[in-house]
């Protein structure tokens, strides 16, 4: 288990063609790594720093043992996979049922709300816009040179 203490990071798997898609971006409080908990699972998905992070890491094991003497803390573990399904979720459909300028505006505010580094005119979101085009894409192989569906 890791909690991200400062910093963004990208968490992302590769496509059937090898490139890379970038499943959500995670900020200063959020854990990292949670789907990994139990004992059977993998992890299937690897987390790169969009800049300097600092974290705290946890055996999971030792995990384990503080959830089962601390409740609360299995069912805040829950909470926050359940609101990552939803938000899966809520992806998904987007991608499945709206045009790209709205699927970029709904990834744009989401990163705002969560993500944005506000300054006196505006607020900055540190993702190149390949990265956009990877959180908001239809297809899971996009590539810089086009969506790989196109013959």
């Amino acid at each position: 288990m890791i909690l991200l203490m400062h910093g963004n990071i990208k968490i992302m798997q590769l496509g059937q063609i090898g490139s890379e898609v970038i499943l959500r971006v995670v900020w200063s409080g959020d854990l990292v790594g949670e789907e990994g908990l139990s004992l059977q699972s993998k992890h299937r998905s690897t987390a790169q720093p969009l800049d300097d992070a600092t974290v705290l890491v946890w055996d999971t094991s030792v995990f384990e043992a503080l959830a089962d003497r601390f409740p609360l803390l299995r069912r805040n573990l829950q909470n926050i996979v359940s609101q990552r399904l939803e938000e899966l979720e809520e992806r998904y459909r987007e991608v499945s049922t709206a045009n790209v300028a709205a699927r970029l505006s709904h990834a744009l505010v989401r990163l705002a709300t969560k993500a944005g580094h506000r300054t006196k005119t505006a607020t900055e979101i540190h993702l190149s816009r390949e990265e956009l085009a990877q959180l908001s894409s239809r297809w899971a192989d996009y590539s810089p040179n086009g969506p790989t569906w196109a013959w």
